[in-house]
């Protein structure tokens, strides 16, 4: 991997592909590696930069104050140490809240997003599984066998695991996440758990759910169908504060979505990039956001 020098820290990446730019954000524990599924398939037609966020892989270490707009504020300094404009963003899980953010703040810099099994509210399940994840994690740590069985289940989907090839990748997620530092992993939950505004009580939480309903930059949402822990109700939202948005819900597809169905998403996303370069502006995309259930 290359390593950007980004003033007191360095972000590790890998640039596939040629093409418009496009920027994968990786999930909560995840490396560049976890985009390895469905990289072959959009670098056809794109160049890729995917990387590890600060705390996973090659990068330098994660701040004790992490936060989503930090790791917003890490993918923008990636995009000016590579004098890269603007670009198609694609974010997964908790990538998925840093693309959100990255947009709202940086409109100019974000082409398109694709927002992958994620959300912009927390809801009480979401959270009790994010504290218990926690909980698990602090006092167990990442690398325990039956630890990782759990991350199976919650990741994958129930026909996905059924297959020997779920087996085999579910094994192979597993065998990595093992390896990520348990304490950027807690500090990242942290990180979402106040995204989700969870300090506060429900019933005056303002969610970030408001600040999309001003942006203006074309938005395809992704979903598992069998996603236990973001299903899509809980992205459902996001994406009718869109304006414009398009949603797909991948059959018998859980949490992994761009693992478990690399092929199928990605012929979503580059028929929806090939959307959005024929739209000129906001005006052609549709006027509310739309839905599309694969069967």
């Amino acid at each position: 991997m290359r390593r950007a020098c980004c003033g007191a820290f360095e972000i590790a990446y890998h640039v596939i592909g040629d093409g418009d730019p496009v920027l994968m954000i990786p999930g909560l524990g995840a490396t560049a590696a976890s985009y390895h599924p469905v990289v072959p398939h959009l670098a056809r037609s794109r160049r890729l930069v995917v990387f590890d966020q600060r705390g996973t892989g090659g990068s330098s270490p994660a701040p004790s104050d992490a936060s989503i707009e930090q790791m917003a504020a890490d993918a923008l300094a990636l995009l000016d140490h590579l004098e890269v404009g603007s670009v198609h963003v694609v974010g997964s899980s908790l990538g998925g809240c840093v693309a959100q953010v990255l947009a709202s703040t940086e409109p100019a810099r974000v082409r398109s997003l694709v927002l992958a099994a994620t959300f912009s509210e927390i809801d009480r399940t979401l959270e009790l599984s994010y504290r218990f994840r926690r909980s698990l994690v602090e006092r167990v740590g990442l690398d325990e066998p039956w630890v990782g069985d759990f991350m199976r289940a919650t990741l994958f989907g129930r026909t996905f695991l059924d297959t020997d090839d779920g087996e085999a990748l579910s094994r192979l997620a597993v065998s990595i996440l093992a390896s990520a530092d348990p304490t950027t992993y807690v500090r990242h939950l942290d990180a979402l758990l106040t995204f989700g505004k969870c300090d506060l009580p429900r019933s005056t939480r303002a969610g970030f759910t408001a600040q999309l309903r001003t942006l203006d930059v074309p938005a395809l949402v992704l979903c598992g169908e069998e996603d236990s822990l973001i299903p899509p109700s809980v992205s459902q939202s996001m994406a009718d504060a869109i304006d414009g948005s398009i949603t797909v819900v991948l059959a018998s597809t859980g949490h992994a979505l761009l693992a478990e169905q690399p092929k199928v998403a990605a012929d979503h996303i580059t028929a929806f990039w090939s959307q959005c370069d024929g739209s000129a502006d906001h005006l052609t995309r549709p006027p509310r956001s739309t839905r599309t259930d694969t069967r």
